[in-house]
């Protein structure tokens, strides 16, 4: 069992239940989790939505970002902790050909200590 918020390694899934990597967290924040990715076995199914949206981005072809953001939230992308538990969805993925990532998680209101946690801060279940 691992929170959400405290992992250090998540496995990213999408809504057709592939294997897309794993994700080394780097740093997380408000809901917004950073790290370095690695391929699964699944990936190269999608890495062409992904590829998309990196060229968009980096030729500032913004009259394309809407269209290369939905295609990358129709996948469903969800994270949980490498060791198991929930997935939970995530939002604004993005994986780049450098193998950075980032994605968004829903953001509980503030909690007994005053402090925003990631929806999924509560233990993990695994399987659950």
């Amino acid at each position: 069992m691992t929170p959400l918020a405290a992992a250090t390694d998540l496995h990213l899934s999408d809504a057709a239940g592939r294997d897309l990597g794993r994700v080394a967290v780097g740093r997380r924040e408000d809901g917004l989790f950073v790290g370095d990715f690695t391929p699964g076995p699944d990936y190269p199914a999608v890495e062409p939505v992904f590829r998309f949206f990196a060229e968009v981005v980096g030729q500032q072809s913004f009259s394309f970002l809407d269209q290369a953001e939905a295609a990358v939230a129709r996948l469903g992308v969800t994270v949980r902790p490498a060791g198991g538990g929930r997935a939970v969805p995530a939002a604004d993925v993005q994986i780049y050909p450098d193998g950075g990532f980032s994605c968004r998680v829903p953001v509980t209101p503030a909690g007994a200590n005053g402090t925003a946690s990631p929806a999924a801060d509560q233990t993990l279940l695994p399987g659950g």
